[in-house]
């Protein structure tokens, strides 16, 4: 056998050891699956760095492989193009794991901020009307949401109010 018919070989021997490996590292996140958003990310990168690096082995095997094709030293019409396909597209969806889990850390982020900033304080456990150093006893804290609540519905009346005036206007243009 020449070293070049080795070549497609060995890449799918390596492609099998490391989706085995991958496939023993699967059972340890599947018996922790209560890692926060941040942890969960780490643990992508790493595996990003893993595939991006089967990615690119893949890439220069089968640009080795159509170079010697093309260079007539090997008349193989064996094409490698699914394993790197394949490769390229398990980067792509890790890719796609780490943005989802970076938005939501993002929107909770902004959701805790929001959250200290309209209700500061902590709400204590008991519905007592004793007031708290620690923070806000439970009728407090019904009476910050009903105002919140009241909020929101005064800029809801208020958003429909303008909708409704500015839709007569907007069909007058139009004709």
């Amino acid at each position: 056998m020449s070293s070049s018919q080795q070549l497609p070989q060995n890449s799918q021997v390596m492609a099998m050891q490391q989706s085995q490996a991958m496939a023993q590292q699967n059972p340890q996140q599947a018996q922790d699956p209560k890692l926060d958003i941040i942890s969960q990310t780490k643990l992508l990168v790493t595996k990003l760095k893993m595939t991006l690096s089967e990615t690119m082995k893949t890439a220069a095997q089968a640009i080795n492989y159509n170079g010697k094709i093309d260079n007539g030293t090997l008349k193989s019409m064996d094409p490698m193009a699914p394993e790197f396909v394949k490769n390229l597209e398990k980067f792509l969806s890790i890719c796609d794991l780490i943005e989802l889990n970076l938005k939501t850390a993002l929107e909770c982020s902004a959701q805790m901020s929001a959250s200290q900033r309209y209700t500061p304080l902590p709400v204590t456990g008991a519905r007592s009307d004793l007031p708290s150093a620690d923070g806000l006893t439970y009728n407090q804290y019904i009476g910050t949401v009903r105002t919140q609540i009241q909020a929101a519905e005064e800029v809801r009346n208020m958003l429909q109010e303008l909708a409704r005036q500015t839709a007569p206007q907007s069909a007058d243009t139009q004709s």
